[in-house]
């Protein structure tokens, strides 16, 4: 399994940015298109972020780790571009979350 990790700017406009990356980001007849999504959250803001995160669409799974991160989110999507919009536009904005990197899976 090969995995990319893209660190996505928090303002939409710059998803236009990947539009380079459109005909890999659609994932033409692969199907769903799955990432995992790491967070960094605020001190003491773990538990609140993680079920915040479990009431997005499109999340599958949310676990509180420990290491790099503090939480490790499944995610999937039609493509990879509605994957992108759901961090920049649902996620990013939670709040208690301080960053995030998001982990393309391509196989």
């Amino acid at each position: 399994m090969q995995v990319w990790t893209l660190h996505i700017p928090t303002e939409d406009s710059l998803i236009s940015k990947w539009r380079n990356f459109r005909v890999f980001l659609e994932g033409g007849d692969r199907g769903m298109a799955k990432a995992y999504l790491k967070v960094i959250a605020e001190s003491g803001k773990e538990k609140e972020v993680k079920e915040a995160l479990l009431k997005v669409s499109g999340i599958g799974s949310v676990d509180l780790t420990a290491g790099e991160q503090d939480i490790i989110a499944v995610i999937t999507a039609g493509n990879y571009e509605e994957i992108l919009k759901l961090v920049v536009n649902s996620i990013r904005p939670i709040a208690g979350i301080k960053s995030t990197s998001t982990n393309l899976v391509l196989e």
